[in-house]
């Protein structure tokens, strides 16, 4: 695993304020669902509080949220986030601990 967009996904940012991101990731395979990590900020720093998906909000509390796209899928996430909640990081979200 890579930083970055994965081959064959593609993601739309919507709405990006002091509190909220909203994103639509895609995955442009039809046969293959990859996992996706979005990460709160470039260093972690941020802490994704909550994904709303359609009307379901899903509590995360965390610097990073994993995803995995169907095979041709795509989704609005709303991510609500509290800026600078946790110290940066250079370690990627996949890395083992």
């Amino acid at each position: 695993m890579s930083a970055g967009i994965p081959e064959d996904v593609a993601a739309l940012i919507f709405a990006l304020t002091e509190a909220e991101t909203v994103v639509t990731p895609v995955n442009l395979n039809k046969t293959e669902a990859p996992t996706v990590i979005v990460q709160g900020g470039a260093y972690g720093e941020h802490r994704i509080e909550s994904v709303a998906i359609g009307p379901k909000t899903t509590s995360i509390n965390s610097a990073s949220l994993t995803v995995i796209l169907d095979p041709g899928a795509g989704e609005r996430l709303t991510l609500r986030m509290k800026r600078y909640a946790n110290p940066p990081t250079i370690q990627h979200p996949y890395h083992p601990i």
